[in-house]
């Protein structure tokens, strides 16, 4: 059998979503059961149904206008709607992300602006950025980087603009003193603290995602988030990623404690104090009962040891 182009594909996917847009869900299936195609083609035309439904989201239909193989390029002094470009500033897994800067009159600011990466456009990439603007719309701490607004842009790439963070990368605090480490642990624990209150796992916590500024944390990239008890993504780092998140099952906020866990461990460590070795240790444990139960109770041994009172974690 002759395989199918990508062009073939989108062809494909886009006549069967006509087909179906307008049935009830008993005839869609049917539809679907009636046709002879490759299984990954029903699963594509599925997702872009489920898409087109968000009427929350920044996607409308004809949401398949999404799955084209070439993006926009865009060079210093392109315009996106108020905002001008200056320059990319980073390529990631499935974003581009540029300096930008907004000046209407209304707004005279520097701001980063995330797309989808040209040439990586696959619809499970379309869906987490669209679940990634849904997400961090409803957040706003200081230690959260901020989502300013969203859209589409010409060619049909969502974008979402965010705060420019113009930090430091995590590596700087090695250089600190262990209660300034320690204070900038609790800051952690206090901004992913509050995502968990709204129900939120943040899912894929490393030094990486985290910005110094001000010697204080921001906390970027919720891009595979997922409400508690959510299947988790593919999309993760396996170094920093929990036990339930590698086996594929459900996550909860005790992922992210284990993850933030670990990273605690690595700045901690070279002070060889026992009662930091014992935080670190309860908040990997492989048994996510046995590790804390929030990070307020995370942030409240640090306290103790910045504070000289007993350690929970101590046994």
């Amino acid at each position: 059998m002759k395989k199918a182009t990508t062009v073939d594909r989108r062809v494909l996917i886009d006549a069967i979503f006509e087909d179906v847009f307008d049935l009830d869900p008993v005839n869609r299936e049917q539809h679907f059961e009636g046709l002879q195609v490759d299984a990954s083609i029903i699963q594509s035309v599925k997702e872009l149904l489920a898409l087109s439904a968000c009427e929350s989201g920044p996607i409308s239909r004809p949401a398949y206008a999404l799955l084209g193989d070439e993006g926009e390029e865009f060079k210093p002094g392109d315009t996106l709607g108020v905002y001008t470009i200056i320059r990319e500033i980073g390529r990631g897994g499935m974003g581009v992300i540029y300096l930008a800067r907004r000046a209407d009159g209304q707004f005279d600011r520097n701001v980063a602006i995330k797309i989808l990466k040209p040439g990586k456009m696959v619809f499970a990439n379309v869906s987490q950025f669209s679940h990634e603007i849904n997400l961090l719309a409803g957040l706003e701490h200081p230690r959260l980087c901020r989502l300013y607004n969203s859209g589409i842009t010409p060619g049909n790439f969502p974008y979402m603009v965010m705060e420019y963070v113009n930090g430091e990368p995590f590596d700087v605090i090695h250089t600190w003193e262990q209660p300034e480490i320690l204070q900038f642990f609790q800051m952690i624990c206090d901004g992913v603290g509050y995502a968990h209150t709204r129900g939120i796992v943040h899912g894929d916590l490393k030094p990486e995602n985290i910005l110094v500024r001000d010697k204080a944390p921001v906390i970027m990239d919720f891009g595979i988030s997922a409400f508690s008890g959510a299947q988790p993504s593919l999309h993760m780092t396996p170094r920093y990623a929990s036990p339930e998140q590698i086996n594929q099952l459900s996550i909860t906020t005790q992922s992210d404690i284990y993850s933030l866990g670990l990273i605690f461990s690595e700045y901690t460590k070279r002070f060889g104090h026992a009662e930091l070795t014992a935080i670190s240790n309860k908040a990997t444990a492989t048994d996510p009962i046995e590790r804390y139960l929030t990070l307020d109770s995370f942030s409240s041994d640090i306290v103790n040891v910045l504070t000289s009172q007993p350690v929970s974690a101590v046994k």
